[in-house]
């Protein structure tokens, strides 16, 4: 959720609907029932394992040409972006 651009509540209505098809599921602590655990479930890594080689070929096309000093500063300053927000 830290690393979301979307603001906190909205990880909440995220995590439902992604329980909602099956990709995730959610427990209350029987404790706390503020604190929910969210786990991957088969049909989530299924999913995952469809995507993956798509979204490295994208990252690759995006930033393959960016050498490692030029990266470190690209996410230094998306840090600095959203800890402005």
């Amino acid at each position: 959720g830290e690393r979301l651009v979307a603001q906190v509540p909205d990880v909440s209505r995220l995590l439902e609907r992604m329980a909602d098809v099956g990709l995730v599921s959610r427990a209350r602590d029987a404790a706390d029932r503020r604190h929910v655990t969210a786990r991957i479930t088969p049909k989530g890594l299924r999913l995952l394992e469809t995507v993956q080689a798509t979204l490295l070929r994208i990252e690759r096309e995006r930033f393959g040409h960016l050498d490692a000093a030029t990266l470190d500063t690209l996410i230094a300053a998306l840090d600095a972006v959203r800890a402005g927000a």
